[in-house]
């Protein structure tokens, strides 16, 4: 039986204390593809879309992929631009010849914040459930930056979280999603999903899956899904720069109709998380120690040293324009070396090749170029005749050296302001 599936993309980390609202415009410069243009641009790539259109291909499913959007991390999406992107997903949900569709795979975020919606992938879900009925299989891919809701869980029936940070498993994410949606569209699993949290805004090493009680719950995670003790189980560090009621890390757990077992697992991993919520495998120094640092060991390494303020991050919606570290190293090397590069200028300079080759194209003009005679300037007062004016340019803006020579009066004249020379 051949099923036609829903799939679309709409991400979007929103940092709810940046002024800079996020519009269409923001989506249209960095992804806005739509209907026929998603083939042409995802197909064969291995990001999630890519693995949706193998899945089709293998499951033979009809797709519906009215849109992919996303735009860098920034403020408050606005009211019309959430609406726009929903109406836009959501009419792929009845613009088959059957009006209607068999499931759904999308790939969200999870910390999207809109005008009127603190849970923008919430809100999504819930239209799309009250769209096409409580039977038809929802299944939604995540960052695992996102603040899960009770809504996203109740609205949908599978919340998969990517593993990785950097996120480097979206492929491999979006093939356990399809895999999961053709065993729910086949009637052989009932999925559900239960989710955890616990009054803390951070934990869970800040998300890093390298080391940590982060590292050791995923792990843990995916012992259970081989096991069969559960179908899929979601790590969530949630993402701090939202101030929004349901903020900070979660578990969400997908069972085969198991909503007690599932809810069991959960709370067992988010004690663990609260247990270990002040574990941090890094360091974040204040500016001024982290200057000491660095000084300490300037000319003993041959490596250049990378210092980021964390707290002005453009990848978490933050401005980037922190001036702090200059600050604080007012005459420092730092500010020195930082100031050389950042100083702005009117016009872009012309390469240095170039700028040699209009040197010399210049000279040689000058040279080919007749000296003309200038006429006294009899109307400027204070002037001798013969004095020329100092603030002669040379062709790019240095001033040309002074020569002073001694001024002679002019043959048969009198000079206004000096005594005449017998």
């Amino acid at each position: 039986m051949a099923f036609r599936v829903l799939t679309g993309e709409i991400a979007h980390e929103t940092n709810t204390f940046s002024v800079v609202p996020t519009t269409m415009e923001n989506f249209r410069k960095r992804v806005f593809l739509t209907a026929n243009e998603i083939p042409a641009q995802r197909r064969g790539t291995r990001s999630e879309f890519g693995a949706t259109f193998e899945a089709a291909d293998k499951y033979g499913w009809t797709l519906s992929h009215p849109l992919a959007a996303s735009a860098n991390p920034s403020g408050t999406v606005t009211r019309d631009t959430f609406e726009t992107l929903t109406a836009l997903l959501l009419a792929g949900a009845d613009s088959g010849p059957n009006g209607n569709i068999d499931g759904a795979l999308l790939h969200l975020h999870g910390a999207m914040v809109a005008e009127g919606f603190e849970d923008g992938e919430g809100e999504i879900l819930r239209r799309l459930r009250a769209k096409i009925g409580p039977d038809i299989p929802i299944v939604v891919t995540l960052d695992l930056h996102g603040n899960i809701t009770q809504l996203m869980a109740d609205s949908a029936n599978a919340l998969i979280a990517v593993r990785t940070y950097p996120h480097v498993d979206y492929y491999e994410r979006a093939w356990q999603g399809a895999d999961l949606l053709q065993k729910a569209m086949l009637g052989t699993i009932k999925p559900r999903t239960v989710i955890a949290k616990r009054p803390m805004l951070r934990g869970l090493n800040g998300g890093r899956t390298q080391i940590g009680p982060m590292r050791e719950l995923i792990e843990r995670g995916g012992e259970l899904e081989r096991e069969g003790r559960a179908l899929v189980v979601s790590i969530c560090s949630g993402f701090t720069a939202a101030d929004i009621y349901d903020i900070g890390p979660s578990v969400t757990v997908t069972t085969d109709d198991n909503n007690q077992a599932g809810q069991a697992i959960a709370e067992e991993f988010m004690d663990y998380a609260w247990k270990t919520r002040d574990y941090l495998s890094v360091t974040n120094w204040p500016i001024p120690e982290a200057l000491r640092h660095a000084k300490s060991g300037e000319g003993k390494h041959d490596r250049p040293l990378v210092m980021a303020d964390v707290t002005d991050n453009p990848g978490s919606g933050h401005y980037g324009d922190a001036t702090d570290l200059l600050r604080h190293d007012r005459r420092g090397p730092a500010k020195r070396r930082l100031l050389r590069h950042l100083r702005p200028r009117s016009r872009p300079r012309r390469p240095i090749h170039r700028r040699r080759q209009h040197r010399q194209h210049h000279h040689r003009r000058q040279a080919r170029r007749p000296r003309r005679r200038r006429p006294p300037h009899r109307h400027r007062r204070n002037r001798h005749p013969r004095q020329r004016p100092l603030s002669n340019l040379r062709p790019h803006g240095r001033r040309r050296p002074a020569r002073l020579r001694p001024l002679r009066p002019a043959p048969g004249r009198r000079h206004r302001h000096r005594p005449h020379q017998q």
